[in-house]
């Protein structure tokens, strides 16, 4: 896993459907059924924004998400007990079908048979007793470390339980939840990759200047398992991982390609529904790292839209932020 930026973008539609849920429970507190609407939290502006600080690869897993609908938006903390959160987008990453559907579902448990805590204790979350890793909040870089294990790559906690027995609990257990090393083909799609980028290195080493390229595409924290890849090559090869800027940068480009690739099959197809959301979703990540970029290079992002002709597109998103 790594730790999840929450960049500062404020969704205001989402904001109304929090307050009207919360306004429907109160009038009728024991008679309330709420009523969820996905369509709610699948639009562009959401995905979008969940893109831009997840990047391409599930929030548990690491493993990529598909390309077709960028993955599910997940509750981490399940709409069907937490009801008040379910249009909270600070409740919301980007996850893999396998780990939203399969692994996590309507799950969300808490150690020592705690019942999961209700409306009633909403502002006691923090202390809640929960078993899994949080994205966002806990450092799960410090939870985790890729190793090598003969010719694979595997995720194993790093704490112990003499730095903290609550950090361990949560990692081992979250190890275990979403099957970190026994899903097969997430260990052969980590293997391959961090094996890819030690290539790489190699290449670069030996002068091949182009190697730069993969190694900033492999070592990135918007990329599939790039966080197994910075782990098992740093500090030896500290000083060749590309830096924070270099890692948004890469992102940006990435991402205006995919939206010139979406130009044309519109271009050729006015009737592309598909294409148009997609693009609409590269919109909205483009223009919230704009607006909010963690390596505060606005001026290099502008420069970038600019230069490719989509600074107008991506403008009429950037200002419905706050």
């Amino acid at each position: 896993m790594r730790r999840i930026r929450r960049l500062r973008a404020t969704i205001h539609s989402l904001e109304q459907f929090e307050n009207a849920i919360i306004q429907e429970y109160l009038a009728v507190p024991t008679e309330f059924k709420p009523v969820y609407r996905s369509n709610r939290w699948r639009t562009s502006e959401i995905l979008g924004s969940l893109l831009a600080s997840h990047g391409r690869s599930c929030a548990y897993c690491q493993g990529t998400l598909t390309q077709s609908d960028r993955g599910d938006v997940e509750h981490f903390r399940p709409k069907s007990h937490y009801w008040w959160l379910t249009y909270n987008i600070r409740n919301y990453l980007i996850s893999c079908a396998r780990c939203n559907r399969v692994r996590k579902g309507d799950r969300f448990p808490l150690a020592d048979g705690v019942p999961n805590y209700d409306f009633s204790r909403r502002s006691e979350l923090k202390e809640e007793p929960r078993l899994l890793a949080d994205p966002y909040t806990d450092e799960v870089e410090r939870l985790y470390g890729a190793v090598v294990d003969d010719t694979l790559i595997l995720v194993l906690p790093l704490v112990t339980t003499s730095d903290d027995d609550n950090s361990m609990r949560i990692s081992e257990y979250t190890k275990d939840f979403f099957d970190f090393n026994t899903n097969g083909l997430l260990v052969k799609e980590r293997t391959d990759t961090v094996f890819k980028a030690l290539g790489a290195m190699k290449r670069l080493r030996q002068g091949d200047l182009t190697a730069e390229t993969d190694i900033t595409r492999l070592a990135n924290r918007y990329s599939p398992h790039g966080i197994a890849v910075r782990q098992i090559l740093m500090p030896k090869y500290d000083a060749q991982l590309p830096s924070e800027a270099a890692q948004v940068d890469w992102f940006v480009d990435d991402t205006i390609v995919e939206m010139k690739m979406l130009d044309r099959i519109i271009a050729v197809n006015t009737n592309a529904k598909d294409a148009r959301f997609l693009k609409e979703i590269n919109g909205w990540a483009l223009a919230t790292l704009w607006h909010n970029s963690p390596a505060d290079n606005l001026e290099a992002i502008e420069r970038k839209l600019n230069n490719e002709n989509y600074s107008d597109y991506v403008e009429q998103f950037q200002r419905l932020l706050s």
